[in-house]
């Protein structure tokens, strides 16, 4: 018995995988046709560099990408074995495949199909199996893909505060979050402080200050969108990663004495600069709660949100085991409203239930929170670093990760396009390569 929960424990952390051998055929891969290989190295990289960048860039570049990497199987089909046996396809062909099934149920199967459709960015996940062994290329070109959308940031806040008219950034006046929607943004940027905040807090780590300066650099930049979700994510994120290094390191004491420098410092010119716009986007939070508990007024962003919720907790209770549908969400919804004479302008209601694992609850029901529960922790089990992996960046791809799924409580990032192919790109990038070097 013992060796059986050996090898099961061995199989999620992916550590059961022969990779000697899959370094072998990954290097005659190579040969075969040396630039097919070439381009299909240069495709993950544009791809990784439009993964911040507005949508139809990394649409494309990501259809590019599966299609060279489909193309390329006459030399690659050895190593996908070894893939397909891992935990995290397995449970994201089972999330998958209830997703679709779901549909049938669904009192709008056409967005239930859009939601289902999703799920095809862990195709990245294959796409990028073959080169593994050139991950720390691809993070460089993902953090160059944030920085770009950081000096956006840096534009649109001057754009702002003088008055640059002709910088359009169709922007709220208190939320700096270039191209993206700021709700997304916040999300999307916080995956980019998880990345570099465990590096930025070893002692030991040759690219720490790198890691520090664009920890700080993220973290400013979340704080600048206003998402006041991603601001309480961020919170957490910051708790659980300090937390982990903490009980981790040797020398405990320094650490906490690193992030309390860094938050002396960070602190200060964060208010200094985007001070106004934080209490602005605190108060208006507190308004609009203060009036959706005395007054039940749920047309503002926060009463939305709140009832959304509530919705989403009666369509659990109607139906606990499969929910409503995938994609049924809004249909269920107003189809009560209407039954109840409820004025949908006084409660309005969106496609989704703004928060992942409530309208996952709503839509899928304990079976779908089960798999896509399963499907979660596969991929943190397998993305965790080893007492090994304390040269790499695994740690930071782990942090990212799970920002992205902490988050999640009030985003949905499984249904936005660009927050999935965020973290399947992370997921895919975690997966440990094969290479001793």
């Amino acid at each position: 018995m013992a060796i059986t929960q050996m090898d099961i424990a061995g199989w999620l952390r992916n550590s059961t995988v022969d990779h000697d051998r899959l370094w072998t055929l990954n290097r005659q891969a190579n040969r075969v046709i040396s630039w097919g290989h070439k381009l299909h190295v240069a495709a993950a990289c544009a791809f990784c560099l439009t993964i911040a960048q507005h949508q139809s860039f990394f649409e494309i570049s990501g259809g590019i990408l599966l299609g060279i990497s489909i193309a390329r199987l006459y030399a690659t089909w050895r190593l996908y074995p070894a893939l397909l046996k891992l935990p995290i396809v397995w449970c994201a062909v089972l999330y998958a495949a209830y997703l679709f099934v779901g549909v049938t149920w669904s009192p709008n199967k056409a967005y239930g199909i859009d939601e289902a459709d999703v799920t095809r960015w862990f195709l990245i996940v294959a796409a990028l199996w073959p080169l593994r062994h050139l991950r720390r290329w691809f993070i460089l070109c993902v953090v160059l893909s944030y920085l770009a959308v950081n000096v956006a940031q840096v534009i649109q806040y001057f754009a702002l505060e003088f008055g640059w008219e002709n910088l359009d950034f169709d922007a709220y006046p208190d939320r700096i979050s270039a191209w993206f929607m700021p709700a997304s943004g916040g999300s999307i940027l916080l995956a980019s402080f998880g990345l570099h905040l465990p590096i930025a807090l070893n002692n030991k780590h040759s690219l720490r200050w790198p890691a520090r300066v664009l920890a700080v650099v993220s973290l400013v930049a979340v704080i600048a969108t206003g998402t006041r979700g991603a601001w309480i994510a961020g919170a957490a994120v910051i708790t659980l990663a300090l937390g982990i290094t903490v009980w981790r390191s040797a020398h405990r004491a320094r650490t906490i004495v690193i992030a309390a420098v860094i938050a002396a410092v960070v602190l200060p010119v964060v208010w200094l600069t985007l001070g106004g716009k934080i209490e602005s986007r605190v108060v208006e939070a507190q308004t609009e709660l203060r009036r959706t508990i005395d007054d039940k007024d749920f047309a503002t962003s926060m009463g939305a949100r709140v009832n959304m919720w509530i919705w989403a907790s009666r369509a659990f209770a109607e139906h606990p085991i499969l929910g409503v549908g995938t994609g049924g969400y809004e249909a269920w919804v107003e189809a009560r409203q209407t039954e109840q004479g409820i004025d949908h302008s006084r409660e309005p209601i969106e496609r989704n239930a703004h928060g992942a694992y409530v309208h996952i609850a709503s839509t899928q029901g304990l079976v779908g929170l089960a798999l896509f529960g399963l499907l979660m922790t596969a991929v943190l089990v397998g993305a965790a670093p080893g007492a090994q992996d304390t040269t790499s960046y695994q740690a930071g791809l782990f942090m990212a990760i799970a920002s992205v799924m902490i988050v999640g409580v009030f985003a949905t990032y499984h249904l936005h396009t660009q927050t999935a192919a965020v973290l399947c790109t992370f997921v895919a990038l975690a997966q440990k390569p094969s290479n001793p070097y």
